[in-house]
């Protein structure tokens, strides 16, 4: 049986993956998560253009999007389609998009849409959203601008392990690949899936782990 003696450090992240996540991984193209509510910050964010003119023309596209996430640079140990580092060296999580936790991202014009930046890949960065809000329109900010913005809080692999259970279900990385099975699994009220994936387990690992480079 599944043992379940979690700290309250682990409850929160837990608590945190579920509150930030969107509520579909698919969405319109206007935001695959929850629409931030506006701010003065957010000058040149998708979110704020409303009845504009030129709105389609501001929004990155799904195809986009994927090419964007593809370009930023891969978390050392973890699956590339789920995690990745923004130009600040922020992890960040696919499924947190639009909100505004700690690996939370937008899709960020690199030259503001409203300095004439164009909405096409190569203008286009993930950007953990603190760091975009506050970034807002300003042109030519180097890294260390946009460290000075961002969320000063580094995240071990046990902790993005548990954010990873929470949002996917699961764990995909070299090391560790398990499955958050259902109650009537366990009860064996319901049939096992076939496939050979270990159950995840909570607490996972007893030593402490070294937190993720930045």
């Amino acid at each position: 049986m599944m043992k379940l003696e979690t700290s309250f450090a682990d409850h929160f992240v837990i608590w945190f993956a579920f509150a930030m996540a969107p509520e579909a991984d698919g969405a319109a193209d206007s935001g695959l998560g929850t629409i931030p509510v506006p701010s003065p910050e957010m000058a040149d964010t998708p979110f704020l253009d409303g009845p504009r003119k030129g709105k389609k023309d501001r929004l990155f596209g799904n195809k986009m999007r994927d090419e964007c996430w593809a370009q930023a640079d891969v978390v050392t140990g973890r699956h590339p389609e789920r995690w990745r580092k923004d130009v600040a060296g922020n992890v960040v999580c696919r499924k947190l998009l639009a909100c505004m936790g700690c690996m939370c991202y937008e899709y960020d014009h690199i030259v503001p849409f409203s300095k004439g930046g164009r909405t096409e890949v190569t203008n286009c960065q993930i950007l953990q959203t603190r760091a975009n809000r506050q970034k807002s329109n300003t042109e030519d900010l180097g890294v260390h601008d946009i460290k000075q913005f961002s969320c000063s809080l580094p995240f071990s692999d046990r902790e993005l392990d548990l954010v990873e259970m929470a949002v996917y279900g699961d764990v995909v990385r070299p090391g560790l690949q398990c499955r958050i099975r259902s109650f009537s699994e366990h009860a064996g009220l319901t049939p096992r899936r076939k496939e050979n994936v270990p159950a995840c387990e909570l607490p996972h690992g007893a030593r402490t782990e070294a937190t993720v480079e930045r």
